[in-house]
C-alpha cells in the first residue's frame, strides 16, 4: 500500500536510477505517470492511448489539455502507455507526438459541442491527419470509444 503523498511530483531512485512521479491531469484529475529522467522515458498508464484517449471526465477536457501542455514541456522522448500498439511498444515505445494526437483529439472532440458534422464521424476519418502523419495507429475497438467520447461531450451520453 502507499505510504506518502504528493501534488505535483515525487522524486525517488530506485536502485541507482532515479524516477519521477508526476502528476497528470490528462484523462482524469488523479493520473500520474513515471518519467525515467536519464533516458527521457515515460510510462504514461491511462492518460495516453493509441488510438485516442478514453473521455472519461467530458466537462474537464480543457484542463485535459492544460494538463498535455504541461506535459509536452517535460523533455519526455519515448512514451510507453497502457494501451496501444504491441509493435511500437516492443521497439521502444511512442515519440512526443503521442501527447500532440491526444491534444488534437481532444480539440477536435470539443470542437463537437458546436460543430454536429463532427460528431457523425467515424474514428478513421476524425482522426486522419494524426494517422497519416504515423502518430497514431488505427484500432477498430476504438471506434466504440470514439462513439463514446462524442456522446459524453455533446451530452447524450449515459
Amino acid at each position: 500500500m502507499p505510504t506518502r503523498m504528493f501534488e505535483s511530483e515525487l522524486r525517488l531512485t530506485v536502485g541507482r536510477t532515479p524516477v519521477i512521479l508526476r502528476h497528470a491531469d490528462v484523462h482524469s484529475r488523479d493520473g500520474a505517470v513515471l518519467v525515467l529522467p536519464e533516458t527521457g522515458l515515460m510510462l504514461a498508464g491511462d492518460t495516453l492511448e493509441d488510438t485516442v484517449t478514453f473521455v472519461s471526465e467530458a466537462g474537464r477536457l480543457q484542463q485535459h489539455l492544460e494538463g498535455l501542455a504541461a506535459m509536452a514541456g517535460w523533455g519526455v522522448h519515448r512514451i510507453l502507455p497502457n494501451h496501444g500498439n504491441p509493435r511500437i511498444i516492443a521497439g521502444g515505445g511512442y515519440a512526443p507526438t503521442l501527447m500532440s494526437a491526444t491534444q488534437s483529439y481532444v480539440r477536435r472532440i470539443l470542437a463537437c459541442r458546436e460543430a454536429p458534422d463532427l460528431r457523425d464521424q467515424d474514428l478513421s476519418t476524425f482522426v486522419a491527419d494524426e494517422l497519416k502523419a504515423g502518430w497514431i495507429t488505427y484500432f477498430p475497438a476504438y471506434e466504440h470509444v470514439h462513439r463514446d467520447n462524442v456522446a459524453a461531450v455533446s451530452g447524450r451520453g449515459s
